[in-house]
């Protein structure tokens, strides 16, 4: 084994020596440890005697298929119980995170590093955040049918008021100039909504349509221009895009997507799909013409994602009914 070890070593010490240091976390046998600890050229291995409630994976793992670990894996210790785990996350202002826990009734909120910082419990079970402006964050406590919103202050996160919806609010998004999109289901036939709402309340435009699905979790985001909806319906395995008039764009379905949830758009108005149980990534133009389905390094229960256009990188949570297996992985946009 030893010599098979310096052999690969001798093949790829080539392409290492223009990397950065890479450090791999592994769990190992007890009786193969002592092998692998061998100081080889290629680097170090280390082992985890333990496993945490929660892991943070900071690795940047690219979107094109090919790409490997360029950053060390940190842990982090977030108070919570047992449930859905992290149904949303957002940037914030200063590349904070801040995440929703939908069976715990609470936010958490990360620093730039991933590290924890706060909490705040809700009066409801949140589904999905956003970032409203340089002042305040929103959440949508979906049973409640309510808009919380919140501020954060050197660290320290607040309630501050709420707006009710018609129906029951899920997908949350930010249009900007006060306004703001809601998606989720009106009634146990199968019909679901987007809806534009005022931050104040004042005003609520809703646009129902049909899917061949019971009622459904959905998810929402916007394009970077503002002109496009697109409402992922979670059981109907698809996606639906929108103008703001409520006119469908198209509808996007794969065989290899299996309950979409979390749906973002980056800066040149692409958008990303989560799989939750394909585990995987579908990347359409703001059209819907299909670019590529992304698999490699996609992690189990994928569940929610979020753009960080300063930084060209998305954030993407996982949950599980396995709390070691809820996780944030941070993706390189190439």
């Amino acid at each position: 084994m030893i010599m098979q070890m310096k052999l690969y070593n001798e093949q790829v010490k080539e392409k290492l020596d223009e990397m950065e240091t890479v450090t791999l976390e592994l769990e190992l046998d007890p009786q193969i440890q002592s092998v692998l600890a061998l100081k080889l050229p290629i680097g170090r291995v280390k082992c985890k005697k333990e496993r945490q409630r929660f892991f943070l994976s900071t690795v940047e793992r690219s979107l094109n298929d090919c790409q490997v670990e360029l950053m060390k894996g940190v842990k982090i210790n977030i108070p919570c119980g047992k449930g859905d785990g992290h149904t949303g996350v957002t940037y914030l202002q200063g590349d904070q995170v801040m995440l929703t826990d939908f069976s715990n009734n609470k936010v958490h909120l990360l620093d730039s590093s991933y590290q924890y910082i706060a909490s705040l419990a809700l009066p409801g079970s949140p589904r999905d955040i956003c970032v409203v402006d340089d002042k305040e964050i929103v959440v949508s406590l979906t049973e409640m049918k309510t808009l919380q919103f919140l501020s954060v202050t050197n660290g320290f996160i607040k309630l501050t008021r709420t707006v009710q919806t018609r129906f029951k609010c899920q997908g949350i998004a930010s249009k900007g100039r006060g306004e703001l999109v809601v998606s989720g289901n009106c009634n146990d036939s199968g019909k679901h909504y987007w809806s534009l709402v005022t931050s104040t309340g004042e005003k609520e435009t809703c646009h129902e349509f049909d899917c061949q699905c019971h009622p459904s979790m959905t998810y929402v985001a916007l394009n970077s221009s503002c002109t496009r909806v697109y409402v992922t319906v979670m059981n109907d395995h698809s996606l639906y895009c929108f103008n703001m008039d409520g006119m469908m764009l198209f509808h996007y379905s794969h065989e290899s997507l299996l309950y979409p949830v979390g749906v973002a758009t980056d800066r040149d108005e692409n958008v990303y799909l989560v799989g939750h149980e394909s585990q995987n990534i579908h990347q359409l133009k703001s059209d819907g013409t299909p670019m590529r389905i992304i698999t490699k390094n996609v992690p189990y229960d994928v569940y929610a994602i979020c753009f960080n256009s300063r930084r060209d990188k998305f954030l993407v949570t996982t949950i599980s009914i396995q709390l070691e297996r809820k996780n944030l992985y941070v993706f390189r946009l190439k």
